[in-house]
């Protein structure tokens, strides 16, 4: 019946109800809780134990051709795969060409600038490094370095308290943080939510410890079936078999992965011909 939009400070509960203490100073109540932080974990371990499973780091940039030929062709997007990494790309019909490239996070240095990593790692290409030399492209942005991680939860639904606590349950990213070559993460999103609707409605029929029985393994499936999918997609790159990158994310993951604290860096650069 109403939208109350406010900066959450802290959650806690208490007489079967959770309390939402807000920036604002308001204090609000409600019977239950989505969890739809992304992949912030500050927020995620309030409810449930987190799994990393990988980690990854990447560069994004764009280039642009210095003259925009008369024929412009259409808007496309490709991977191309190397013996440290993948690359993805999506070119557009006004010259311009974004890409993306994801590798082990040790495989930089700090004292490394951002445009000779990845100027030493096209090298690697066969497709992407002719296309810009083709083209004759240069760098329009500065490249923008950040840490992508594959996160799940240990449980993906409970109460808060004993059983008879109020109902939580998470979804999208907050449930699963998936890896960007192998699934589709708005779409399982989506997926996660229409379930997360179903047994939100059946908890308030007072089917409470049902409903989170039923979402935790609908998760743990899903869950299972993606780590499943991501090995068997790794899997199909022959050519670099014997590459660390591709033999830790060909099979399972079973340990969790350590990580810095950083989940995010900055560099900048002056415009390079690539």
């Amino acid at each position: 019946s109403s939208i109350i939009r406010g900066q959450i400070k802290t959650i806690s509960h208490a007489e079967g109800s959770w309390i939402l203490s807000l920036a604002n100073g308001n204090d609000l109540k409600c019977d239950a809780l989505i969890v739809a932080s992304g992949t912030n974990p500050s927020i995620q371990h309030q409810f449930s134990h987190t799994i990393t499973t990988d980690a990854l780091l990447g560069h994004y940039w764009t280039l642009k051709q210095p003259v925009v030929a008369e024929y412009r062709t259409e808007a496309a997007s490709f991977v191309e795969a190397c013996a440290t990494g993948w690359w993805y790309g999506v070119s557009f019909n006004d010259g311009s060409l974004s890409l993306l490239f994801m590798t082990e996070p040790g495989q930089r240095t700090l004292m490394q600038s951002s445009v000779d990593f990845l100027a030493q790692h096209l090298k690697q290409t066969v497709h992407l490094k002719q296309w810009i030399r083709c083209q004759n492209m240069r760098l329009l942005s500065s490249p923008y370095c950040f840490k992508k991680v594959c996160r799940n939860l240990r449980t993906f639904a409970g109460q808060a308290g004993l059983s008879n606590g109020p109902f939580w349950l998470a979804v999208g990213d907050a449930a699963i943080s998936h890896d960007p070559l192998s699934s589709f993460g708005l779409t399982s999103a989506i997926w996660s939510a229409v379930q997360a609707a179903k047994r939100l409605g059946q908890s308030f029929d007072g089917q409470g410890a049902e409903a989170i029985h039923s979402y935790n393994r609908e998760m743990a499936a899903f869950c299972n079936h993606i780590h499943k999918q991501r090995c068997s997609v790794y899997e199909r790159e022959v050519r670099f078999a014997s590459e660390p990158f591709w033999i830790k994310r060909r099979c399972p993951q079973t340990s969790v992965v350590q990580i810095c604290e950083e989940d995010r860096f900055f560099w900048t650069g002056p415009i390079v011909n690539l």
